[in-house]
Parts: C-alpha cells; structure tokens; sequence
C-alpha cells in the first residue's frame, strides 16, 4: 500500500514544479498541413518536413522541418520562407512559459545559416515582423547537430490565441537549415501552503480527498514532468480520488471550479 505524503512548504509562497506541454510538433509524421508556409522571395522553394538520409540512403535520425538557401538544380538561393504554426491556445497558462526547439545547419562546411523565430497574437506577416517578441540568429556557424533554443512567451499569458514563426532570411548560398521538437510549455506553479485555499485537499492510504467542493469542480493530476496523469469532474462536496494505480513518485493535485475562477494545487509524495 502506497503512502501519500503532503509537502507544506512554509518558506516561500509557492515553487515551480515541471511543466505542462501546452502545443508541441516534432514533424514525425512528416505532416505539416496545419502549418501556414509562405514563399515571400517567390523562387518556388520553401519549408517542407523531410526525413534526412546518409549517402547510403539510410535514414538520419527523425524527420525535420527543413529550407535551403542552395539547390543542386539551381544553385545559390536567396529565401525569404515563413513556417507559421497553428494557433496555440495559452488561456489557461501562467507562470514561465517558453517555446523550446532543436535548431542546426547540417553541413559543417556550409552552415552561415540566418533565421529569425518570433511569436505574436496574429498570423500574419506583419503581425510577427512587428512583434517585441522574437529570436535572431545571424548564423549557425558550428551548430551542425540539433541543439535546444528558448523563447520567452510569458507575456502571452492569458491569450487564447498565440503563432510561432520560423523565418529563413537574409542568407545565400550555404546549405540547408533544420528546425525540430517545437513545443509550447508552461511551468507549473505548486501553491504549497494558502490559507485562502478555495478547496481541501487531504489524503490517507491510497485516496486522495478534495472537499469544500460548491457546484462543479474538476481535478487534475500531474506527473514530475507536468503531464497530466489522471482527471475527472465532481459534483460532491466531498470526492475521494484513487490512485492506487500510479507508480511512486512526486505529483501535483490541483483542483479548479472555472465558474469561480478559483484554482487550488497541493504536491503529494506517493511511496
């Protein structure tokens, strides 16, 4: 039988524990019909999802979103190639939130790739090109393998709807550049210890109990990483939750009655 533990941290107000992924596309299915691409240089060549291969035509790892600034057809291209995401939805985030990607130029001898990354509360050109919030990188010198890059989108919170651009720009002549592993993530703030807590979160064995419950609540428990692992809605004043069946570790309950804009998280310990 599993032993559940409350956390009451008494020093501070709260601490940020893992995070929620709110969007992500690592382009594994080489299906990128959701996203806007626009060819703005006109040449014909733009952003396409592919599968890298070796010279033995093996496969390379996993599918990418890739634009080039050379062709073997036609030689030194000049690309202007906009990758629009869909719209994602950060209504319900708080907190830290970021966009994480891999980036890389996969030719050493020709990697003086040029992108731009930027986020705004519109789809259109203009709307990124006029955005506070973006990410340049004059040139991928030496970033020859996939490696993470990070914006900040903590003042999107709150929106419900959010793009990401990836622009290929001011470049020629070089090679090709990858993007990969595109995600939306929030952290996840763990209120430890509120007085004014709007529901009672208390546990013993292998249920966890949410009381103070007026109207309809639902509950939601998170894994260390922020991924949801086990929800359900309740119209009791009193609702037991089982969970008997997750493994031991760290997890957040949190608990929120939406017609009352009122939320209340507590960290548990499952042994």
């Amino acid at each position: 039988m599993k032993k559940i533990t409350l956390l009451l941290i008494m020093l501070t107000p709260f601490i940020f524990f893992g995070q929620t992924v709110v969007w992500s596309d690592d382009f594994n299915d080489e299906d990128i019909s959701d996203w806007t691409l626009t060819d703005s240089d006109g040449d014909g060549f733009n952003w396409s999802a592919v599968q890298i291969i070796d010279a033995n035509n093996v496969p390379v790892g996993t599918p990418v979103l890739r634009s080039a600034s050379w062709s073997s057809a036609i030689g030194a291209l000049q690309p202007d190639n906009w990758a629009i995401s869909p719209v994602i939805d950060l209504s319900t985030a708080s907190g830290n939130i970021t966009l994480n990607y891999e980036v890389m130029a996969i030719d050493a001898s020709w990697d003086m790739e040029h992108y731009t990354v930027y986020a705004a509360t519109g789809n259109t050109i203009n709307d990124f090109t006029s955005s506070a919030i973006s990410f340049n990188e004059p040139n991928l010198d030496g970033v020859n393998s996939l490696s993470p890059r990070t914006l900040d989108l903590s003042s999107f919170a709150g929106q419900a709807a959010v793009y990401i651009a990836f622009r290929h720009h001011s470049v020629s002549d070089q090679f090709t550049i990858e993007i990969d592993n595109v995600s939306v993530n929030y952290t996840l703030s763990t209120e430890e210890f509120n007085a004014k807590q709007a529901f009672f979160i208390g546990c013993k064995d292998d249920i966890i109990t949410v009381s103070n419950i007026k109207g309809e609540a639902h509950y939601r428990i998170y894994n260390i990483l922020g991924k949801s692992v086990m929800s359900g809605n309740t119209r009791l004043e009193s609702q037991d939750i089982h969970v008997s069946n997750l493994s031991s570790g760290i997890y957040v309950v949190e608990v929120s009655d939406p017609s009352r804009n009122i939320t209340t998280r507590k960290k548990v310990v499952i042994n």
